[in-house]
């Protein structure tokens, strides 16, 4: 990969084909004149990164809603000046510094819209995975580490922890046996 800079003035990204950025790249192939990245026609923005941020940022009593682009799944995206990073990831390191090196940003609220720093924490995978909202999708319970042992006739409540599984079977129904779940998470994933 070019450490060189592209070659369309004014551009600081760095070169992918034919002396070009990816983005002036493209514009070549659709056969267009070159301009500045994402400006569509209207002059470049001096606008600073965390400005561009706090402009697509709807602040609420609880979550601050992310009014820009998203992933599939709901999550934030930055793209700013050809750059795309998670604006939950930005939000993170703007409040609480950088993130650990291999470090997961967990949303505490469960809504992966969110950008407000004080529902966002550093945590290694293993602890993102715990944190997890409700069932998946394949659960015939429809409660997390619930299942329905059929021999037996009962409800198992099983959860995973640091290479650990801890059951607690015998329950009449899945809602006990969810109860007894949590319970058990609230132990191991204290």
């Amino acid at each position: 990969m070019s450490d060189k800079t592209c070659e369309f003035e004014g551009c600081s990204q760095t070169q992918r084909a034919k002396k070009l950025c990816s983005g002036h790249y493209q514009q070549t192939a659709r056969g267009e004149v070159l301009k500045p990245l994402g400006t569509k026609g209207r002059k470049p923005s001096a606008e600073s990164k965390e400005a561009f941020f706090w402009s697509r940022v709807e602040k609420t009593d609880g979550c601050w809603n992310w009014t820009g682009s998203k992933t599939t799944l709901g999550y934030a995206i930055l793209k700013y000046r050809g750059g795309v990073t998670g604006a939950y990831r930005f939000s993170y390191a703007l409040a609480h510094g950088p993130i650990p090196e291999n470090g997961v940003i967990d949303h505490l609220c469960h809504n992966p819209g969110c950008v407000n720093p004080a529902h966002l924490r550093a945590a290694s995978h293993a602890q993102n995975m715990q944190n997890l909202r409700g069932a998946q999708v394949n659960s015939k319970s429809g409660f997390r580490g619930v299942y329905y042992y059929e021999k037996f006739g009962y409800w198992v409540a099983q959860v995973k922890a640091n290479g650990k599984r801890v059951r607690k079977a015998g329950f009449k129904t899945a809602e006990e046996a969810s109860v007894a779940a949590e319970e058990i998470r609230r132990e191991l994933h204290s």
